[in-house]
């Protein structure tokens, strides 16, 4: 059975919610609004009606105020250290935890929350618009942002001084959405000049661009938050045509469309994959894909058609989706304001794979390089097996 659930108590004040994340130890998310504030909640008020009636169990953990512009994109670093925030002031904030308040408000604990958190890095002075869309790098030393400027700019946080590593130039209109191989090798950006293009990491040089399924587009959604797989072989994109709305899916190395997801009225706004790989016979992902027709559609790559559909979920369009790092549920929210959360039973979506199968399954596909097996400070070349990263392909296909 799916839960469904709208707690009405996460808001912005009516503001529109434009982002959400929830934290890798999924007892937390966060919310970007346009009233220009960052959110902190505690997710277990959401998933559990008791916890939601208990006085003593805080809900809003933490409201971050420094943007003076609505805040568009929200991003846990893997290792839940860190958030970033993004807005339209052209500005990224990087949020630390510093310990908890000394004084509660009840009940809820108030506007302010429970939890002391700072602003330990700014972002400033190279985008000169609206900041869209963000994505850490594997090893959380780099974050990847795009803008209306139509740049997307990768930053060096690891020493806290927020360095620009390089501008990757190309989009000739804004850039909406960017995504980083879970690999380390590449980046991924969406732009509405109805292109994808492929970011080489090594030199930070442009290895494809990817036109053909969003010729026809003509959307002029808020966001196109595009989401690589956690196996890195393929990648979610959004604001695709063919000959209706779709979310084409491009493989890794040809960057091709070897699958569209189909089915929703209007354009694909976001789409955000599972972190959990399942199996059943072999190895597959899931990905869940948001639309201006305020519909929500759950797939594996298993399966040709989704496995849900959650229609009138939002009164606006959805914005961005977020997955809980045990895989089985996820938030999302909306233009109106509202958040929804959706769980599923393990049967539903799958069974997880081991973690030793998942080493052998990534050895396979890119060697002892992947991440998994390290987490250096810079990533190094590694030699990808194309021919095996196809055959999955074709497998995932039948």
């Amino acid at each position: 059975m799916v839960v469904f659930l709208k707690p009405e108590w996460v808001t912005h004040g009516g503001a529109s919610i434009y982002s959400v994340d929830v934290h890798p130890l999924g007892d937390r998310f966060a919310t970007g609004g346009g009233d220009n504030k960052v959110r902190l909640w505690n997710l277990a008020p959401v998933r559990s009606l008791k916890d939601e009636k208990d006085e003593s169990v805080p809900k809003n953990l933490a409201v971050l105020e420094f943007h003076f512009g609505p805040v568009n994109c929200v991003r846990w670093s893997s290792d839940g250290r860190y958030l970033a925030s993004g807005s339209d002031d052209t500005m990224i904030a990087i949020w630390e935890r510093q310990g908890q308040m000394a004084i509660r408000f009840a009940p809820g604990f108030g506007e302010g929350g429970t939890e002391l958190w700072r602003n330990v890095l700014t972002l400033r002075g190279a985008h000169t618009g609206d900041v869209a869309d963000l994505c850490w790098s594997p090893d959380n030393t780099k974050l990847v942002s795009c803008s209306i400027d139509n740049q997307v700019i990768v930053w060096d946080v690891s020493n806290r001084k927020g360095t620009v590593l390089a501008k990757l130039l190309g989009h000739t209109s804004v850039v909406k959405g960017v995504t980083w191989d879970p690999v380390g090798k590449y980046i991924a950006s969406q732009s509405d000049d109805k292109t994808v293009k492929i970011w080489r990491t090594e030199d930070w040089k442009l290895q494809q661009t990817i036109d053909a399924p969003y010729k026809k587009t003509t959307s002029g959604a808020f966001f196109s938050r595009l989401s690589w797989s956690p196996d890195g072989s393929f990648i979610t994109t959004t604001n695709g045509w063919n000959p209706n709305p779709t979310a084409p899916v491009l493989s890794r190395g040809t960057w091709s469309v070897f699958v569209d997801f189909l089915g929703h009225k209007k354009a694909i706004v976001c789409s955000r994959c599972n972190p959990v790989i399942f199996k059943e016979d072999k190895p597959y992902c899931c990905a869940a894909i948001g639309s201006q027709d305020t519909a929500v559609s759950i797939w594996l790559t298993s399966k040709a058609r989704p496995i849900l559909v959650l229609r009138d979920l939002f009164k606006q369009s959805v914005q961005d989706i977020s997955w809980s790092s045990e895989g089985y549920s996820f938030l999302c929210c909306s233009t109106d304001g509202t958040v929804a959360y959706i769980e599923f039973e393990p049967k539903e979506i799958g069974s997880k794979i081991e973690e030793s199968e998942k080493k052998k399954f990534f050895s396979e596909l890119y060697g002892d390089m992947h991440p998994i097996f390290s987490q250096p400070q810079h990533m190094a070349t590694m030699v990808e097996n194309v021919q095996q990263l196809s055959f999955e392909t074709l497998q995932q296909q039948q």
